[in-house]
């Protein structure tokens, strides 16, 4: 009977009878508290409770799937994804069920493929029948369920990638507030707040660690103040992890006081996931290795506020605290997801050859980790670049890979004061301050002289203004078929040459970080209150929003009111459900601002 079973489940007929059956059928998933779960042996669903006990899981946050059934058709990606977790973690049990229809279809089928042929024979059709039986309990259910398991993971995980791509790209692109220094603070209880003050360049300029929730005295206010007015900062990042909203009183009361005059000084709270996993790895440890990792955490925060890019590439997406379950997702093929979008986002704004870090120059597109290590070790022993064609007397840049990258990497002064210096040198080529590929700037000479223009004067506003006068005057079709060259060139040409030196394309973004004052705990908030916020993260099942309380509200999707929201977006939200006690908040979108 075995052989039998295992010779009808194998056979290519009956696969082909399953695939169809189980695209034809709706097929129900029905989800229960495991450790309500009465197995034949009690002791089973209580070793399963103590397991979730043992993992530090909070079972309430699966309490939605305690009780839950739904058709395999209707199920989202997320509900997938939230269930296999709480499976995993031993929390719930689940089941497919398989109607029952789909056994006599099966039992149909090998009934006039095997049992109806030959002669008759009593003994050997209640062989066959017990066989198909068998077959279908021990084999062919099992391996439907499987499949209908495996589909819904296949089809959750690549909304998963889908989703935290989305997200990943909104948050690497955020603008960036360059030109300024600025102090970012690491909160902490026992181990006090973590201070570093960064220049316009993003160096370390000073650091220190206070205790204003432990010590209670004007000290800590003194030292904060210090180094604000030593290094004319004016703007601090507070990250948004343990003791935030504490450190976040006292920054008030100090900002209330006029502690800082005569300085204007504002803060802003900073999404700090990923912050201290970076601060113990190989790359923060390579280039401050005399630092404390609690102080490179503050550098961080800093910077993330200052250049977003260069320093969230540091940090493996998957901690970066956007997406949706994607901790869920397999490693290898998340990674090369993500990768690919780091490399988008990079090769879309540029980097600046003088001031990019290795980290950051090597998801340029044909650069690799060992180009970048070199491109670094060529400026620290020649210098800083006046120009993309030096990229070729970097070891291992050839013309083929000088191709690849030279459009996405700029040229220009390490610090503003060094500007006119820069760009008055002989060698220094303005083209090469633009996004403007190599190969197009014959091309561009001729636009030049098309329009009168001269190249030194590329950046200039007076240039731009003649650029932007010109530009509806021009014929792009007829000036291409003219010149030789594509429209699609000659408007990037155009468009490269209306924008500054060295322009950033993240600056045409309305989003910037969000400066506030006021709500500082979960407790003062009340059912029908409008607060406004920041969108931290975007997932199917709706939007979550920080509105300053120590814990991201939600607004679902049925309550976003038409509004398309990305990540960094302001939004003026009500609250519409409070649930202190599993520091949950539901919102309901009233205005994007």
């Amino acid at each position: 009977m075995h052989i039998i079973a295992s010779v009808i489940a194998t056979d290519t007929d009956v696969l082909a009878l399953l695939r169809k059956l189980r695209t034809e059928t709706n097929f129900f998933i029905e989800c229960k508290r495991s450790n309500t779960k009465k197995d034949a042996s009690t002791t089973k669903s209580t070793k399963a409770s103590k397991t979730a006990k043992l993992n530090n899981v909070d079972e309430e946050k699966f309490s939605t799937y305690f009780d839950f059934k739904i058709s395999q058709k209707f199920i989202k990606p997320h509900q997938i994804l939230a269930i296999n977790r709480g499976e995993a973690l031993k929390v719930l049990s689940v089941k497919v069920v398989v109607p029952d229809f789909v056994f006599n279809r099966f039992s149909n089928f090998c009934a006039y493929r095997w049992i109806n042929k030959g002669n008759f024979n009593h003994t050997r059709k209640r062989i066959l029948e017990m066989s198909v039986k068998d077959s279908y309990t021990r084999l062919v259910q099992p391996y439907i369920v499987r499949e209908v398991r495996s589909e819904m993971k296949s089809k959750a995980e690549k909304a998963s990638y889908e989703v935290f791509s989305t997200n990943l790209k909104q948050l690497l692109l955020m603008p960036p507030l360059k030109g300024r220094p600025i102090l970012g603070i690491d909160p902490g209880y026992s181990n006090g707040c973590k201070m570093a003050v960064i220049s316009e360049t993003g160096s370390v300029l000073a650091n220190a660690v206070v205790y204003p929730h432990k010590n209670k005295t004007d000290r800590d206010a003194t030292i904060l103040r210090n180094m604000l007015k030593d290094h004319n900062c004016s703007l601090i990042a507070l990250g948004n992890g343990t003791a935030c909203r504490e450190t976040e009183a006292w920054l008030s009361d100090l900002l209330q006081n006029n502690t800082f005059a005569p300085l204007d000084v504002t803060y802003t709270i900073v999404n700090e996931s990923g912050a201290s996993i970076y601060s113990c790895s190989a790359e923060a440890k390579k280039e401050f290795s005399s630092l404390d990792p609690n102080i490179i955490s503050a550098i961080s925060l800093a910077r993330r506020v200052q250049e977003p890019l260069a320093e969230l590439v540091k940090v493996e997406p998957k901690h970066l605290g956007v997406g949706m379950y994607q901790h869920d997702l397999p490693k290898k093929q998340l990674e090369q997801a993500l990768d690919e979008v780091v490399m988008e986002c990079v090769s879309f704004v540029g980097v600046d050859l003088n001031t990019a870090s290795q980290c950051l120059l090597k998801h340029i597109a044909g650069l690799t980790e060992k180009r970048a290590a070199q491109i670094i070790e060529y400026r620290e022993k020649k210098g800083s670049f006046v120009s993309r064609k030096q990229l070729k007397e970097v070891k291992g840049i050839g013309p083929r890979v000088f191709e690849q990258c030279a459009g996405f990497l700029r040229v220009g002064p390490v610090t503003p004061n060094q500007s006119n210096e820069f760009y008055k040198n002989a060698s220094t080529n303005r083209l090469d301050c633009t996004y403007i590929h190599p190969e197009s700037y014959d091309v561009t000479l001729k636009v030049l002289k098309k329009l009168d223009l001269k190249l030194n004067d590329i950046g200039q506003q007076s240039f731009i203004n003649a650029v932007k006068l010109k530009i509806p005057l021009l014929n792009s079709v007829e000036l291409s078929s003219s010149l030789g060259s594509s429209v699609e060139t000659i408007n990037l040409i155009l468009e490269a040459l209306s924008k500054p030196l060295n322009f950033d394309l993240r600056s045409d973004c309305t989003q910037k970080p969000l400066f506030k004052k006021g709500l500082t705990s979960i407790y003062d908030l009340n059912v029908g209150c409008t607060v406004t916020g920041s969108v931290t993260n975007i997932t199917h099942f709706g939007c979550f929003v920080d509105i300053g309380v120590g814990q991201d509200g939600l607004i679902h999707q049925s309550k976003l009111n038409g509004f398309n929201l990305q990540i960094g977006d302001k939004v003026e939200v009500k609250v519409i459900n409070l649930e202190i006690d599993r520091k949950r908040i539901g919102l309901q979108t009233m205005n994007k601002l």
